[in-house]
């Protein structure tokens, strides 16, 4: 969701090597997502959840159209002088899947094209191209998944500029379950290029906060009920920056956890463990380690066929762009209530609360302290699903941080207003 503000980042230092980190990194993953498929080999719509799309042969062609207008109270997010906008939002998405046998394939694309009323300067467009590949074999299954993101959303829950950058997730799986016991084994690798010169603090750029990320997972799963696994799961990671006024490090993270149906009502994906990340020493970024309690995940409550109770939780560590911080920790809880007026008409009202800490002081109009924030929303909508591919929706959402620097205290109030069509 918007609100869980974190993101990892990585850029080349000079022009010449950024450019070429870009053309590559675009290019491969265009070539992989001709090959690749999403999730479950399903390219799924939240705005359309019962499209069929169009069968081409052996292969399922979606197409969508997404439009919106959103009133902003504030947006550069400011404590004073508000500058309220009315936003045009045009998002095409298309996406192809091509079943083989027992293997899946597929691939999707979309563009989200962001156009200001009065503040014609903020215009972006943000492109996306994710995709997945799934070959089943006898005894295990092999994955293969991507995500490339080319956009100029904010940087996450501490920064308030919009900057362009690219990020590239790719990842390597493979998986089986037997009658009870279950295996996952994969490996990420994450590039994060921010694509601006602009200065953070002292000489410390957003270039200098890109990074690449290498990670190693494993999962083991119990089946100790008909819908219901155990869980226990290990990250190993490594993250290394362009810059040497950013700090690298490493992480092992080990979490249990539940996952499936508990009861007839409820449905639980939920896990909490510890995790230490161990950073270098940099030349301009502090150097604090951490270890501690991590969790993430949520429930489900079922109350009847027309009404959802879903809280979700999540505690855990982000790469920071603020000051000279490695990082910053975040606890996170949310609610939702979803209500089913007719099997086309629903309605939904959903509030959370995070709280952000940095373990170093910094310096903030010439106070100094440790710098917390703590960030409020609430909102409502009403959703009215008419046909498979049709689907209007109305929004409001007021968000608050609080923070210890004033300076970075805000409030904002969204009205969105969407329209989708597609197949």
């Amino acid at each position: 969701m918007e609100g869980k503000f974190a993101v990892y980042g990585i850029t080349s230092r000079s022009y010449d090597s950024n450019m070429k980190k870009i053309l590559f990194y675009s290019t491969l993953s265009v070539i992989f997502c001709c090959f690749c498929s999403l999730a479950g080999a399903q390219i799924e719509s939240g705005d359309l959840p019962n499209r069929e799309g169009i069968n081409l042969g052996p292969a399922k062609v979606h197409a969508a159209f997404k439009t919106s207008v959103r009133f902003d109270s504030n947006i550069f997010l400011t404590s004073e002088d508000e500058e309220f906008d009315v936003i045009t939002m045009l998002n095409p998405s298309v996406g192809i899947e091509l079943p083989l046998r027992e293997h899946n394939l597929s691939v999707e694309y979309d563009t989200a094209i962001n156009l200001f009323g009065k503040n014609t300067d903020q215009n972006y467009v943000n492109h996306r191209v994710r995709g997945l590949a799934e070959f089943d074999f006898t005894h295990f299954r092999i994955s293969v998944s991507d995500m490339y993101r080319y956009f100029s959303d904010r940087a996450g829950s501490e920064d308030t500029n919009r900057i362009k950058r690219q990020n590239n997730r790719l990842r390597f799986g493979i998986d089986h379950e037997f009658d009870q016991l279950g295996y996952d084994l994969g490996y990420t690798f994450e590039l994060e290029d921010y694509i601006s010169k602009k200065v953070i603090v002292g000489d410390l750029t957003y270039e200098d906060k890109d990074r690449l990320l290498n990670i190693f997972d494993a999962q083991l799963s119990y089946r100790f009920m008909p819908k219901t696994k155990a869980l226990l799961e290990t990250y190993l990671g490594f993250v290394s920056y362009d810059s040497s006024m950013s700090s690298d490090s490493w992480y092992i993270e080990t979490l249990v956890g539940l996952e499936g149906e508990l009861t007839s009502k409820i449905d639980v994906n939920f896990k909490g463990g510890i995790r230490h990340q161990d950073y270098d020493k940099a030349d301009f970024s502090a150097s604090n380690d951490f270890t501690n309690f991590v969790a993430r995940g949520g429930v489900r409550y079922n109350m009847t066929k027309d009404d959802i109770i879903d809280l979700n939780f999540e505690r855990s560590i982000n790469e920071s762009t603020f000051d000279r911080m490695n990082y910053y920790t975040m606890d996170y809880v949310g609610a939702e209530y979803t209500h089913m007026f007719t099997k086309k008409i629903s309605g939904r009202v959903f509030g959370g609360y995070q709280w952000n800490r940095y373990p170093s002081e910094a310096t903030v109009s010439g106070v100094t302290k440790k710098r917390q924030d703590h960030f409020f929303s609430t909102g409502t909508l009403l959703r009215y699903d008419i046909r498979k591919w049709l689907s209007i929706e109305a929004k409001y959402e007021y968000k608050h941080r609080d923070s210890n620097f004033s300076a970075y205290d805000f409030d904002q109030h969204l009205t969105t207003l969407n329209g989708t069509v597609g197949f």
